[in-house]
């Protein structure tokens, strides 16, 4: 596991057991989801926009400045789950943004991830210190987008909030029967079932 990206990731043995990146997806329904996207590139948050609702994600807010951004946090906060902002926004207007989510109350569960388009180290580095949970490299896959619901599981739990309802039924069942093991650097989470780690 790639220990500088949080991501929860599955295992499964030779014969197919264990709980799959497959299955877990099939369990989660991804349009009970907010997601407020800030990007002033229009291209980009149509391709974005795009991504997204191939990706089941239907509740969807476009913005295109900090300003707009800002307004639509104290309107619509309490429904908003994830946050998606372009990184190469002047550098004050991300820290801007990433300080009012972190330093409120009630906004710091709202999981705050920067899309990159140059592998800009200094960049990333100052907006993970400011409070962005993750970081991804544009143009996006939807593999990266179908993981985003992770963000809003494990800045819930971390806070100690009761967790979104954004599981299918038969999920309870699913993880009845795994364990949860936490990588050495603490962010990432596997999902492996028991009679796989009995072998191991």
């Amino acid at each position: 596991m790639d220990k500088g990206k949080q991501v929860v990731s599955a295992r499964s043995d030779a014969s197919g057991n264990g709980i799959t990146n497959k299955k877990i997806h099939a369990f989660v329904d991804r349009s009970k989801l907010k997601i407020l996207l800030c990007d002033s590139n229009a291209n980009n948050c149509r391709e974005v926009a795009t991504l997204l609702q191939r990706c089941r994600y239907q509740g969807l807010t476009s913005v295109g400045s900090t300003r707009e951004a800002i307004y639509v946090l104290n309107s619509e906060g309490a429904s908003i789950d994830i946050v998606l902002a372009e990184a190469d926004l002047p550098m004050a207007n991300c820290i801007k943004v990433l300080k009012y989510i972190t330093q409120d109350q009630e906004l710091q569960r709202i999981p705050v991830i920067m899309l990159v388009a140059q592998d800009n180290i200094s960049m990333i580095t100052k907006c993970l210190i400011n409070g962005a949970v993750d970081y991804l490299m544009m143009p996006l896959g939807s593999n990266e987008l179908l993981n985003l619901w992770t963000h809003v599981w494990r800045t819930r739990r971390l806070l100690g909030l009761p967790e979104k309802n954004i599981f299918h039924s038969d999920f309870e069942r699913l993880v009845a029967s795994a364990i949860y093991v936490g990588d050495v650097s603490g962010k990432g989470v596997i999902l492996q079932d028991e009679a796989s780690s009995s072998h191991k």
